[in-house]
C-alpha cells in the first residue's frame, strides 16, 4: 500500500534542485521516470502537442512506445469537459478512444495536463492491472503536475536571465564606452574591459570595491580638471543630486583625451549603488572647440564683410551720384541740342554723344545692381500689379530701339494666367528689360516675344508663371550656354566687340530670378534664334484690384466683321488668340492680295494694316483699298512706328482712321477700334504719335537744384516744353519761396546742401497741409528702391531720375496733366 502522502513530499524533495540544473526537456524525462517509479507503472510516456492534429510522444519508457502519434483533439476535450490537469481512468474503451487501441494491455491510467507558453504536452503513466483510484492518488497527482509546471516555468526563466547575462556582458564588453558599477554597502563592485583598461585594473568583471574606489581615486587625480571634477562630486554624493550627465573629464597623460561621464543612482530592493560611464569624446570636443573658433572667426569676417560690402554700396551710391551730376548735364544737353536747327553731320554728333551716355549709365547701372545683389542687400517688394502693363511698360523703354532696327516687339499671355499678381513689378521689368534688349541687341530682322503661361497653381493661392522672351537673332551656339549666367561674361570677345554691354544684365537676371523662387534657362539654335525661359513663383492678387476698369467696347466688336493684314505669323497667330480671347472673330492675312480679294469678296466693319511689308507695304495697300469704290469706305488702323509716322505725307495719314504705334497695346487697340466705327473722317484721325505732344499748361513751376548745370539744363528744358521756372539752390529757399508764390509744381533735388529735399519736402507737407497741396517731383541720381521709398515716405508725388532728358520730362508732365487742366492751357 502506497502512503501518497509521503509520496508527494519525496517527490518534491527529490526535484529541488532541477530547476537550477536541468534543461527544461531533461526536467520532464526525469519527472516522468520518478513518477513511474513512485507509482509502480508499467508504462511511461510524454506525448507533446505540435498542433491541432498531431501529439508525438517524445519520451517513453519502455523506449518502443517512442514515436506514437495519437490525435490531440479527443485529449484536449476530456480536460476541458472535466476542467481538470490530472485525470485517472479505468475504462478501456475511453483508453481506445484517446489513443487509438494502442494500449489494450493497459487496465488503469493517468494522464497530467501541462500547458505552458513554450509547452503543451500530456504526461501518460499505465498499469497493466487494475490500481485502486482514490483521492490521496489524484492529490499526489495533481501535487506533481503543479510540480512539473513550476520547475518548467523556473527553467525558461533561468535559461532566459541566464541568455540576458549573456547579451548583457556581450554588450559591457563590445561597448567603446567604460563602465563601473560600486555598490553602496562596499560589498560588491564591477568594470566592463574598457573600463578596467581604461584606470589601471588587471582583469574586467567583479572587484573588490576597496581596491576598485582606490585605483578609481588615483586615475582620477591625474585630470587636469580635477578641481572643477572633486566640486561636481561634492554635490553629486554630498548633497544627494540626482543623475549627472554630461561631465567633463580632461586627461593629458599619457596621451590628451577626454570623457564624457554619466553617474546614475542604482536604487532597487536587493541592490544600492552607482553606475558610472565613461565615453571617450576627445575627437568630437576637439572638433566642437575648433568648429566654435571657426564660427566666431566666421562671424568676425562676416562683420567685416558686411562692413565693408556696406561700405563699398555706399561708396557706389555716392559715386553714382557724382557720376550722373555731370552726366545729366551732358546727356540732357544733348536732347535740348537734338531739337534745335542742325545739319546731318551736327546731329550725328549729338546722337553719339547721347549714345555714349546711355551706354554709361547702363554700365553704372549694372554695376550698381550687381554690387547691392553681391552684398546681399536687395530685397524684393511684395506689391499687387497688373501683370499685362509690366510687358507693356518694358515695351515702352525699348520701343525706340526696336523701331529703329523695325523689329517688331510682340507678347501673349495665355488666358489662365492671373491678371494681377504679388510681386516686385520694378525687378520683374529689369529682368524683361534685360532680356528684351539683348533680343533686339543680337536680332536684326523679324521680332521679339514675349509669352506667358501658367505652370502650376497651389491651394495657398501661389502660381508659378513661365515667360518666354524669343527672338530671331543671331542665336547662340551650345557649348556657349554654361557662359552665359556668369558674371562680366558674353558668348565670346568679338561680341563685346560688336555690340558692347558689361557681361553682367543676364546674370543680374539669374540672381532676381533665384529670388523670386525660380529659375532661368536658354534654347538657342544658330542662325534662328534664340529664346530665354524664366520662371517666378508668386501669390495671384486676391486682393482689391489695382487695375483702372475701363469701359472696352467687346460686346459691339463681338458682332463685327474684322480683318488683320501683316506679313508677321507670330503677330498674325498673337492677335488671333488675343480676339478669340475677346470672343471676337478676325480675319488674319498675311499677303496684300489675299486681304484685298477677301475685303471684295467680305464686307468688313474694320480693317487692320501693318506698315512694314515687303512688295507693298502698308501706304500702298491703302491706295489700292480707296482706289476700289467696293470697300474704299472700310475704316482702316494702321500699325507704325514713330519712325514710320514722322515720314507719312498729310495725304498718306488722311487714309486712315487711327494709327497707332508699334508696340501695340491690346487694351488700347480694342478702344481705338471702338471709336473708329464712329469716327471715319480724316480731321479726327487717331493717332499715338501725336497725342505724345502736350500743349504747355498755364502753372507756377519752382526748381530746387545746388547744381548750376543742372538748374541750366532743367531750365532749358522746360523752355522747350513752353515753361518758364523760378531757381532755388536749396530745400530751405523752396520752403521760403512758397511762402511768396503758391507754385503748382516743384521739381525737388533730393541731395541738397542746408536742407536736402527729403527733410524739404517733410516740412512743406507739414506747413500746407489743408487744401493747397502743390505736386512734387524728387530729381535724384539714386536708383536705389530704398531711395525712391524715401522720396514717397517723405511726401513726394514722383520721382526724375537722373540723367533725364526732354522726353522724360515730358512724359511726367503728361502722367500729372490731369492735376492742372481746370487751370486751362496757353
Amino acid at each position: 500500500m502506497i502512503n501518497w502522502q509521503t509520496q508527494t513530499l519525496d517527490f518534491m524533495l527529490r526535484t529541488g534542485k532541477w530547476a537550477m540544473n536541468y534543461s527544461p526537456v531533461k526536467v520532464l524525462e526525469e519527472a516522468i521516470l520518478l513518477l513511474k517509479d513512485i507509482a509502480k507503472a508499467d508504462l511511461a510516456l510524454i506525448f507533446r502537442i505540435d498542433d491541432n492534429y498531431t501529439a508525438r510522444s517524445v519520451y517513453a519508457n519502455p523506449p518502443r512506445w517512442n514515436d506514437l502519434i495519437v490525435n490531440p483533439q479527443p485529449l484536449r476535450k476530456l480536460f476541458h469537459d472535466s476542467d481538470a490537469d490530472v485525470y485517472l481512468l479505468q475504462d478501456q474503451r475511453m483508453l481506445e478512444t484517446l489513443f487509438s487501441g494502442s494500449f489494450n494491455h493497459i487496465g488503469s491510467a493517468c494522464l497530467l495536463y501541462v500547458n505552458e507558453e513554450n509547452l503543451q504536452a500530456v504526461f501518460f503513466l499505465g498499469w497493466e492491472h487494475n490500481i485502486s483510484v482514490d483521492e490521496e492518488l489524484q492529490s499526489f497527482m495533481t501535487h506533481a503536475r503543479n510540480r512539473i509546471a513550476e520547475l518548467l516555468w523556473q527553467c525558461e526563466l533561468r535559461i532566459s536571465l541566464d541568455n540576458t547575462k549573456v547579451h548583457f556582458n556581450a554588450i559591457l564588453d563590445t561597448i567603446p564606452q567604460s563602465v563601473i558599477f560600486i555598490d553602496n554597502t562596499g560589498k560588491d563592485g564591477w568594470v566592463n574591459p574598457h573600463a578596467a583598461s581604461m584606470i589601471g585594473l588587471d582583469h574586467p568583471g567583479p572587484q573588490k570595491p576597496e581596491i576598485l574606489a582606490a585605483t578609481m581615486a588615483g586615475w582620477r587625480s591625474k585630470a587636469t580638471n580635477i578641481d572643477e571634477i572633486n566640486q561636481r562630486a561634492m554635490a553629486l554624493f554630498g548633497m544627494g543630486v540626482g543623475v549627472v550627465k554630461d561631465w567633463v573629464w580632461r586627461f593629458d597623460e599619457p596621451q590628451q583625451h577626454i570623457l564624457n561621464v554619466s553617474c546614475v543612482p542604482i536604487n532597487s530592493a536587493y541592490l544600492k549603488g552607482w553606475l558610472w560611464v565613461f565615453e571617450d569624446i576627445t575627437s568630437m570636443y576637439l572638433a566642437n572647440e575648433h568648429l566654435t573658433d571657426l564660427n566666431v572667426k566666421l562671424h568676425q569676417e562676416t562683420e567685416r564683410a558686411d562692413k565693408e560690402n556696406k561700405a563699398k554700396s555706399e561708396f557706389l551710391a555716392n559715386m553714382s551720384h557724382e557720376i550722373r551730376t555731370p552726366m545729366n548735364g551732358v546727356i540732357g544737353m544733348a536732347s535740348l541740342l537734338m531739337n534745335t536747327t542742325l545739319d546731318d553731320e551736327q546731329k550725328d554728333f549729338v546722337d553719339t554723344i547721347r549714345l555714349s551716355g546711355d551706354t554709361l549709365l547702363t554700365l553704372i547701372n549694372d554695376l550698381l545692381d550687381f554690387s547691392k545683389i553681391e552684398s546681399g542687400g536687395l530685397e524684393l517688394e511684395q506689391q499687387p500689379f497688373v501683370l499685362r502693363s509690366v510687358i507693356e511698360e518694358t515695351f515702352d523703354l525699348l520701343s525706340v530701339a526696336a523701331n529703329k532696327k523695325q523689329l517688331d516687339l510682340l507678347y501673349l499671355i495665355e488666358p489662365d494666367v492671373p491678371a494681377e499678381i504679388v510681386g516686385d513689378i520694378t525687378r520683374m521689368r529689369q529682368i524683361l528689360v534685360n532680356l528684351v534688349s539683348n533680343g533686339i541687341k543680337f536680332t536684326e530682322k523679324g521680332q521679339v516675344y514675349i509669352s506667358v503661361q501658367l505652370n502650376k497653381r497651389t491651394p495657398d493661392g501661389r502660381v508659378e508663371l513661365e515667360f518666354k522672351v524669343q527672338d530671331s537673332g543671331i542665336g547662340i551656339p551650345a557649348d556657349k550656354f554654361d557662359r552665359l549666367f556668369r558674371n562680366f561674361s558674353q558668348v565670346d570677345a568679338s561680341t563685346t566687340r560688336r555690340y558692347g554691354g558689361t557681361g553682367l544684365g543676364l546674370a543680374i537676371s539669374k540672381r532676381l530670378v533665384e529670388l523670386m523662387r525660380g529659375n532661368i534657362w536658354v534654347n538657342s539654335k544658330e542662325g534662328v534664334g534664340t529664346s530665354f525661359h524664366f520662371t517666378v513663383d508668386v501669390l495671384q492678387n486676391n486682393g482689391p484690384s489695382v487695375q483702372v476698369q475701363e469701359p472696352l467696347p467687346l460686346q459691339e466688336l463681338s458682332t463685327r466683321k474684322i480683318l488683320v493684314l501683316d506679313d508677321n505669323e507670330i503677330n498674325l497667330l498673337i492677335l488671333k488668340k488675343q480676339f478669340e480671347y475677346w470672343n471676337i472673330a478676325i480675319d488674319t492675312f498675311a499677303t496684300v492680295p489675299e486681304a484685298i480679294t477677301a475685303m471684295q469678296e467680305k464686307k468688313y466693319d474694320i480693317a487692320l494694316i501693318d506698315l512694314l511689308m515687303p512688295v507693298t507695304d502698308g501706304i500702298g495697300t491703302a491706295k489700292e483699298i480707296k482706289a476700289n469704290p467696293k470697300i474704299a469706305g472700310v475704316p482702316l488702323i494702321l500699325f507704325s512706328s514713330a519712325y514710320g509716322f514722322n515720314h507719312m505725307t498729310a495725304d498718306d495719314k488722311a487714309m486712315f482712321t487711327a494709327i497707332l504705334d508699334k508696340p501695340i497695346k491690346h487694351s488700347y487697340l480694342l478702344k481705338v477700334m471702338g471709336k473708329a466705327l464712329g469716327h471715319t473722317k480724316a480731321s479726327e484721325l487717331i493717332t499715338t504719335s501725336e497725342s505724345r505732344e502736350l500743349k504747355p499748361m498755364k502753372i507756377n513751376i519752382l526748381i530746387a537744384e545746388d547744381n548750376v548745370i543742372n538748374q541750366k539744363l532743367i531750365t532749358k528744358v522746360l523752355q522747350t516744353m513752353g515753361y518758364n521756372a523760378d531757381v532755388v539752390a536749396n530745400g530751405r529757399e523752396a520752403v521760403e519761396a512758397l511762402e511768396r508764390i503758391p507754385y503748382d509744381l516743384i521739381l525737388m533735388d533730393m541731395q541738397m546742401p542746408e536742407m536736402d529735399g527729403i527733410e524739404a519736402t517733410r516740412e512743406i507737407r507739414r506747413i500746407y497741409d489743408g487744401d493747397y497741396r502743390p505736386l512734387i517731383i524728387a530729381m535724384t541720381a539714386s536708383v536705389y528702391e530704398e531711395d525712391k521709398e524715401l522720396c514717397y515716405a517723405a511726401g513726394m508725388d514722383d520721382y526724375l531720375l537722373k540723367p533725364f532728358k526732354l522726353d522724360d520730362v515730358s512724359e511726367k508732365f503728361g502722367k500729372w496733366a490731369h492735376l492742372f487742366t481746370s487751370s486751362g492751357s496757353s
